[in-house]
């Protein structure tokens, strides 16, 4: 290396991370609300069932649950309004 050559420096670069890909959004917000309601309802049948079986009525037990359950949605439409 009996020679240098001259180099020009340039300035470094602000380099950013790309751009992460956001997560797709696969409905409306209401269809994804009737998507939840329809699993809400499922769950509401399947719990109706085992308090069915142990409290050993299922007329109890489908009071208890529907109770319930209308409880959560009527909380989570007002959490929604304000």
């Amino acid at each position: 290396m009996s020679t240098v050559e001259d180099a020009k420096v340039l300035p470094q670069a602000n380099r950013q991370p790309p751009p992460r890909a956001t997560a797709r959004q696969s409905g409306t917000a209401a269809s994804t609300a009737w998507g939840m309601l329809l699993l809400a309802l499922c769950a509401a049948a399947v719990i109706t069932v085992l308090v069915g079986q142990l409290v050993g009525d299922i007329t109890i037990a489908f009071t208890l649950v529907v109770t319930v359950f209308a409880a959560i949605v009527v909380a989570a439409f007002r959490r929604l309004e304000g």
